[in-house]
Order: C-alpha cells, then structure tokens, then sequence
C-alpha cells in the first residue's frame, strides 16, 4: 500500500517497487529544500492518491491517481525544466543529488 504526502513521496515508492528508506528521505528533504527556496514542491501533484499498485495494471496506467506526475518525473531521468528562470544557482547541486530519479544516487 502506498500511503504518503505526494509533494514528497520518492518515485521508487509511489511506484510500489521499494518501501520507504533512507534514499526515499533524501528526496524527501530535496522536495523541502525545493521549497523552501522556490516556494512551491519540485513535482506539484495534481491531485491526491492513495491505493494499493498493482504491477499488472502499472502506476501509469491509473491504478494511482495523481502520481503520473512522478512517473513522468522518474521518465525524464533529467532535471529539465526543474528549475525555473531566476532560481539561484547554489542549491542547485544539491538539489541534483538529493533528487536524483535513481535511488543509488541520492545523497547519502
């Protein structure tokens, strides 16, 4: 069962394929970095879910409401368009690493 504030919850985890772990708390503190500098979630969600992912029906198919933004996310293996015009340059790397889409490359 997935269960989690969306704003927050890792890719890995909202698509069921690990629990929750350390690497999924570095992208959770990535996300409150994010925030705290640009003002809103890296990911905005765009609407809430909650559900049990079933592997036969996959996370992109619906099963999960509301967590295709982080598949397209997990997709995107890159932080194009992460961020914005005017966002400053020194949390920048940080927030790579803490928001890496591979778990294994997380700060950590």
């Amino acid at each position: 069962r997935v269960e989690g504030t969306l704003d927050y919850i890792a890719p890995e985890v909202a698509a069921g394929r690990t629990p929750s772990s350390f690497d999924s708390d570095a992208w959770a503190l990535g996300c409150v970095v994010f925030q705290m500098v640009a003002g809103h979630c890296p990911v905005p969600p765009e609407e809430e879910a909650t559900g049990t992912p079933r592997p036969e029906e996959g996370v992109e198919e619906g099963n999960l409401r509301g967590l295709r933004h982080i598949v397209r996310f997990t997709e995107a293996k890159q932080h194009v368009g992460l961020f914005e015009e005017g966002f400053p340059e020194e949390p920048r790397p940080l927030l790579r690493r803490l928001l890496s889409v591979e778990p294994a490359a997380r700060l950590g």
